[in-house]
This record gives structure tokens, sequence and C-alpha cells, in this order.
């Protein structure tokens, strides 16, 4: 967990956030290095159901890819 200090609203206030709240806040910004941690956290477990289901590599890599380009821009 991390702590944030809201200047915006009230002096002192603390808002505790969770690594994957920081996360999902960077990714609305675009951040790169964001949607790269996304990737590495992901890839390998959506990539193994994607390939029990497809059995066919290239088909399952070109699937993996569209999946994160529209978590990507479902993000902006």
């Amino acid at each position: 967990m991390n702590r944030i200090e809201d200047q915006n609203q009230n002096e002192g206030l603390q808002v505790w956030l969770s690594d994957q709240e920081i996360l999902f806040r960077s990714l609305r910004n675009q951040d790169s290095t964001s949607f790269k941690i996304l990737y590495s956290q992901y890839s390998a477990a959506i990539y193994g159901s994607i390939i029990r289901k497809i059995n066919d590599e290239e088909t399952a890599k070109t699937i993996l890819i569209q999946t994160f380009a529209e978590v990507f821009s479902g993000f902006s």
C-alpha cells in the first residue's frame, strides 16, 4: 500500500492506495512503463488460457497482442 497526500481537497488528508490502484491510474494516463508492468504480470497467464483453447501458437500470440491493445486503449 502507498500513501498519497490529497492536496486538492483537504490539507493533510491521507489516502491509502493499493499498488494495483496506482498502476490503474498510471494506465489511465497512458503511461507506457505501467503498461509494461501490466503485461509482465498478466501476459503469461492470459497466453496460457488462450493457447489451451486455440492450440495454435501464432493465433494465440495474435489474440494476446489484440487483448492487450484493447486493454491499453480501454484505460484512456
